[in-house]
């Protein structure tokens, strides 16, 4: 199994890297906007495409943890039923 710690720190890269990937997209999109002078189209879905992958990294981070969690409390629970008998 992964570090948390490492694997959480990947995922907050990934999350900024994208974030940062939107921003340097959107300032180039208006950037020929402007020297174009027409709009374009098509900025709207690489936002939600962009969007949609940092939802999807973060809730995979957050599953992991719960089911690394979920897997320490369990055995934990298997220790305390053991050293009981």
């Amino acid at each position: 199994m992964p570090d948390p710690l490492a694997f959480k720190a990947l995922s907050y890269g990934a999350v900024g890297l994208l974030a940062l990937t939107l921003l340097i997209l959107s300032v180039v999109w208006l950037r020929i906007e402007i020297i174009s002078g027409k709009p374009l189209s098509g900025f709207v879905p690489v936002l939600l495409i962009i969007a949609a992958l940092s939802a999807l990294i973060s809730l995979l981070t957050a599953y992991v943890q719960f089911q690394q969690a979920t897997s320490t409390m369990l055995h934990w629970e298997r220790a305390a039923f053991t050293s009981k008998e």
